[in-house]
């Protein structure tokens, strides 16, 4: 399988629905990388900021469809954007 990066910006969020996102994404074998949006200061708020994930595939359209599914589980407006990592 091959590694791949994405960004996931979930429009007027909460924290909530980025832990929601999370633990779908998990589930999916992607985990965060870097620090999680919803552990910034007033995490609470609307957010408009997008989350950085790793995660392996079988090809582009495998990781978009558990993107897809992870991100429509939020009940928000999204985007994302997939990068396959180079191989080391």
């Amino acid at each position: 399988m091959t590694t791949y990066s994405t960004n996931i910006t979930l429009h007027n969020a909460l924290a909530s629905d980025y832990k929601v996102l999370e633990s779908e994404l998990k589930q999916l074998s992607f985990l965060p990388a870097g620090t999680p949006v919803w552990k910034f200061k007033k995490a609470s708020l609307p957010l408009v900021k997008s989350a950085l994930f790793e995660g392996k595939g079988d090809g582009v359209l495998d990781v978009t469809g558990k993107i897809l599914n992870a991100a429509r589980k939020t009940g928000k407006v999204f985007s994302f954007t997939i990068i396959k990592d180079k191989i080391r």
